[in-house]
């Protein structure tokens, strides 16, 4: 029986990538970026970080919008009351809108990530 030496070269740990399928699926399912981060790609972080600004500040946006509603009792039937309400609450719908749009950059970009994936399993599984 020969035991292991320090000097003797330890076999080779070859880890299993991460599936293209597997990362399109964290990317659109769990959150933007994770699936790319799994791949090893460094763009993921960037992805996760837009997605999770993007979340906070549609969040915040649309907390305060409730609130702000919240004092409301009906819909104003004159035009220029409900133009004013509107005005006022312009700055938060804005942000909304901003947040929801980060999000959504970063999910169309860790899903146009996933292309560049099955396209290297595909040349791996070739050769």
């Amino acid at each position: 029986m020969r035991m292991n030496n320090s000097s003797d070269p330890l076999p080779p740990v070859l880890a299993k990538p991460t599936s293209a399928m597997a990362a399109l699926s964290l990317n659109a399912l769990l959150l933007p970026g994770v699936g790319t981060v799994v791949r090893g790609q460094r763009a993921g972080y960037f992805q996760i970080a837009i997605a999770v600004v993007g979340l906070g500040v549609s969040g915040m946006a649309s907390a305060t919008l409730l609130r702000s509603l919240q004092g409301i009792e009906a819909i104003p039937e004159d035009p220029d009351a409900a133009w004013a309400m509107i005005r006022l609450l312009r700055p938060d719908l804005i942000r909304f809108g901003v947040g929801l749009l980060l999000v959504l950059v970063a999910w169309i970009w860790g899903i146009v990530s996933c292309v560049g994936f099955f396209r290297e399993d595909r040349r791996s599984t070739k050769r």
